[in-house]
């Protein structure tokens, strides 16, 4: 029998310690999602690669049965109280999309991935992270859209997460922001993938206007990119991104649904069915 949940009875993208910059155990997330009221939590931890590309900011690969094994016992342990899903949030590397399908998805069992972008090519070729390093030009910014309208055609993945990151590094809005949000969102109202309203970005972005006294409006969530998504029609979800027990349902999470609801934007549901999230 199915059931669907509203977007406020779910959270799906949330770090444990097992991602490399989170802290808590997966069952502490468990237990925070049931204190706040939630029926259904997925854990997805930054996804390991074979080469532990990414390794210091990811997941080790040799850590993955390890969480496996955790999620499946948290959803054995909260049977009846809450629904747990194990899941991945997968950088979008053209070369491993086998190992997404394949092994993650297939042999491993995850119940669902997430597509994000977080390194994009520099021109000299190297890989650089895209909240930390130097600006984004119009090069890296195109790069960054190709490689997230890549992954959403690729067909493996529930939504895309925090598709306007870029702001991170392309701090202007200008002809080209457009031209890569309205390319990323027309993509996805093609393929009926979702996009995603972040919580985290909301937190970091509400907590630089408190120190600096400034707009953040580059920050992500950018707020020219979902007035486009409310424009378009584009399935929307939001979700904490949480990376601490309590950011499961805290702050940054109520300040992403108020921005939601700012925006006007189309909230999707949730319907479990063959024992995976899937959205509508």
């Amino acid at each position: 029998m199915e059931k669907q949940y509203s977007n406020k009875q779910f959270n799906l993208h949330c770090h444990s310690f097992y991602c490399g910059h989170g802290e808590g155990e997966v069952d502490e997330f468990c237990q925070a999602a049931i204190n706040a009221g939630l029926e259904v939590l997925g854990e997805s931890e930054h996804c390991p690669l074979p080469d532990d590309r990414y390794g210091s900011t990811r997941m080790q690969y040799a850590q993955l049965d390890n969480y496996i094994h955790d999620c499946r016992a948290a959803e054995a342990k909260h049977a009846g109280s809450l629904i747990v899903f194990c899941g991945a949030e997968c950088d979008w590397v053209d070369e491993y999309r086998n190992y997404y399908e394949d092994e993650l998805l297939g042999k491993k069992g995850l119940d669902y991935a997430l597509l994000s972008v977080h390194y994009v090519f520099d021109e000299n070729n190297q890989e650089q992270l895209v909240i930390r390093g130097k600006p984004l030009g119009t090069a890296g910014l195109s790069r960054y859209t190709d490689k997230y309208i890549k992954g959403l055609e690729s067909g493996l993945f529930l939504f895309g997460c925090h598709p306007d990151l870029f702001g991170m590094m392309y701090r202007q809005w200008d002809a080209n922001s457009a031209s890569c949000s309205r390319a990323i969102i027309q993509a996805a109202l093609e393929l009926d993938i979702p996009l995603e309203i972040n919580g985290l970005g909301m937190k970091r972005k509400t907590d630089m206007e408190k120190e600096k006294h400034e707009s953040q409006d580059f920050m992500y969530p950018v707020p020219q990119f979902w007035e486009i998504a409310a424009e378009y029609g584009v399935k929307v979800i939001v979700n904490s991104d949480s990376h601490r027990p309590e950011d499961v349902y805290g702050e940054g999470r109520r300040l992403a649904e108020a921005f939601a609801l700012d925006m006007g934007v189309r909230r999707v549901s949730m319907i479990v069915r063959d024992g995976r999230p899937s959205v509508v």
